[in-house]
Formats: structure tokens, C-alpha cells, sequence
């Protein structure tokens, strides 16, 4: 995996924000969809529940979920090693 770092340079501020906005959102359905999956919920109808409830597009909340499922998974092998 490669990691870039750059700057972004928006030609105005509302394209900043929406943006930013979306990148939030991202980082709450990620978060909402880590909690739900340490719940036990199914990832096809959280997939429906996170596109609803923070009004993003079924590919952004597709990859949230898997996000947080790689979360998961990591601190799950983590502890198996230790």
C-alpha cells in the first residue's frame, strides 16, 4: 500500500465544505458501521441502513463498511498473536 500526502487547492470555499462535509459523513458511517458490525449485523443491511441514515451513495457506505470490517479484523489477528 502507498501512502500519499498532498494538498488540496479548492477554486472556492463552498467546494471545501463540500468536502469536508462528505468526509465527515465517511467518518461517521465508518464508525456507525464498525459498532453495528461488533453487534452482529449483516453486512447487506447495514449497507442499506448506512447509505439511508448518512445520505451517502451505496459505494461510499460499501466502503465504510469494509473499513471498519479491516479494523476489526486487524485488532482480531493482533490478539490472536499476543
Amino acid at each position: 500500500m502507498v501512502t500519499l500526502q498532498c494538498l488540496l487547492e479548492f477554486r472556492t470555499n463552498h467546494d471545501r465544505e463540500v468536502l469536508l462535509d462528505l468526509m465527515r459523513r465517511f467518518s461517521s458511517a465508518t464508525r456507525y458501521a464498525y459498532k453495528r458490525l461488533l453487534e452482529g449485523q449483516e453486512r447487506k443491511e447495514l449497507k442499506k441502513n448506512v447509505s439511508r441514515l448518512f445520505d451517502i451513495n451505496t459505494r461510499y457506505s460499501d466502503d465504510a463498511i469494509f473499513l471498519a470490517n479491516s479494523m476489526i479484523a486487524s485488532y482480531n489477528e493482533r490478539q490472536t498473536k499476543s
